[in-house]
């Protein structure tokens, strides 16, 4: 037997009203606030699974939104979950290759590997397959048709991994301090110390009779306070403001987005530390003092 099939539909508010070929008719609401969602979604949806002769309607979605009408979250039956699942696995089958055969940067790249090291084993695979038609065609490849092949595959896997250089430096985008630029935003390269706290730098600034001296700059090219001896004692300054402000973008900082409470709170831990140390650190104890 033939289930009903829909015919017609009107809506009146957040209900759906359908009729059937065989005559019959259900109502459904689709839309849903919070509260009214909390209360009875979950058992209209549970008696919709036992109407077998209406599933097309009586399982379809459901979206419960906020005062403003946004959807805020959606029911959805297991054929819909699935297919969504499928739709997303296609998409990314089809932007980095099938399993088996596919270059995945967050996973292949140079800068996702612990040691560095670059994998160029999956592109060569991928490579051969659109030179040669499949992966199984390696085998019968010259040797100058498989070095090609690396290159190629060793070209495409290059990326920039932004390690320290041999100075523990690495190099960071900061918007430029040019006051006389009709461009909103310059920006230049600095090679940069990292500290322990994400988006803070230490900078090496000129030499001041024979001397470096350092200045903890944010990521954003916010300068925070410079002329430090040390950059071991910059590093110690930068990990006290960053946990005296947790959270705080310091890509993003400057004077606007710098209230003056946390201004305030940056000067006092400034003034406490300050730019060079009091007393020398002490000496690692030998084992005849232990």
């Amino acid at each position: 037997m033939t289930k009903p099939r829909p015919t017609s539909m009107h809506r009146d508010g957040d209900v759906e009203h359908h009729a059937f070929s065989d005559g019959s008719r259900l109502s459904v609401r689709v839309d849903w606030t919070p509260e009214d969602a909390a209360t009875g979604l979950v058992r209209e949806w549970l008696d919709g699974l036992t109407d077998t002769d209406h599933t097309q309607v009586a399982q379809q979605h459901r979206t419960i939104r906020d005062a403003a009408g946004k959807p805020i979250g959606y029911l959805i039956s297991p054929d819909e979950y699935e297919e969504g699942q499928r739709a997303i696995s296609t998409v990314n089958g089809d932007a980095y290759g099938h399993k088996g055969d596919q270059y995945m940067p967050f996973q292949h790249a140079p800068n996702a590997t612990t040691d560095r090291i670059i994998n160029t084993e999956t592109l060569e695979r991928i490579i051969t397959k659109i030179r040669h038609g499949s992966v199984e065609a390696a085998a019968d490849l010259t040797a100058e048709e498989k070095r090609t092949i690396h290159y190629e595959a060793l070209v495409a896997a290059l990326s920039f991994g932004f390690d320290p250089d041999s100075r523990g430096m690495v190099p960071v985008l900061t918007p430029g301090r040019v006051t006389d630029s009709p461009t909103a935003a310059e920006y230049y390269w600095s090679l940069l110390y990292p500290t322990p706290v994400a988006g803070l730098f230490v900078r090496a600034d000129d030499a001041i009779l024979g001397h470096i001296h350092y200045t903890i700059v944010a990521g954003s090219g916010y300068k925070l306070v410079g002329d430090f001896w040390e950059r071991e004692y910059a590093d110690e300054l930068a990990v006290k403001l960053g946990k005296a402000m947790p959270g705080l973008d310091w890509f993003q900082v400057n004077n606007t987005t710098l209230t003056t409470e946390l201004k305030q709170t940056a000067v006092e831990i400034i003034r406490e530390h300050g730019r060079w140390r009091r007393e020398p650190p002490a000496a690692p104890a030998t084992e005849s003092e232990v």
